[in-house]
């Protein structure tokens, strides 16, 4: 197994973490707004946003498990970190 360069890895994932890190600040402030707004619709409103913002987090971590894939595989270029 070969494994692909540290330097690669690490600027790959540093992407991926930056990009976790703005949905998931997103979704705790759209539930959080929802919680101070109270109400059934702002509640609701906050669920739906919420899980457009879990959408995002699932394809970054699917990013992230790609790159990891290839990088134990070796199978990543120079440079390329998606």
């Amino acid at each position: 197994m070969q494994l692909m360069a540290s330097e690669e890895l690490m600027q790959g994932m540093e992407q991926i973490l930056h990009d976790l890190s703005q949905p998931l600040t997103v979704l705790q402030c759209r539930l959080e707004l929802g919680l101070l707004r109270g109400g059934e619709r702002a509640i609701s409103d906050a669920v739906i946003e919420g899980l457009k913002e879990c959408k995002r987090l699932n394809e970054a971590v699917h990013a992230m498990r790609e790159l990891c894939e290839r990088g134990t595989n070796g199978n990543l270029e120079a440079g390329e970190t998606r």
